[in-house]
């Protein structure tokens, strides 16, 4: 719920022309393998593999933490949305 009144604001920002970057320097591999994290409820509940797979095992950039967490958490919930029950993601 808190995510999708976030995304409202969010939104309502966008319209005004008030949206800015909130750039952080961050460790994206464990950012990203920390909201993978998250779904490993959502795994188990309908029985898919998640698996996550970095390229490196560590890489700092500077990111806007809540964008980069509001695209991953949308491919991720779109990726159990659509996979069938003992696929993979």
């Amino acid at each position: 719920m808190l995510r999708l009144i976030n995304q409202l604001l969010e939104f309502r920002r966008m319209q005004n022309n008030k949206l800015s970057l909130a750039l952080e320097e961050t460790d994206i591999v464990n950012f990203v393998y920390n909201l993978c994290q998250s779904f490993h409820d959502t795994a188990d509940q309908k029985h898919i593999a998640l698996t996550f797979v970095p390229a490196m095992k560590n890489y700092t950039m500077f990111i806007d933490r809540g964008f980069i967490d509001k695209a991953v958490y949308n491919l991720l919930s779109n990726a159990f949305k659509y996979t069938p029950k003992g696929g993979s993601v």
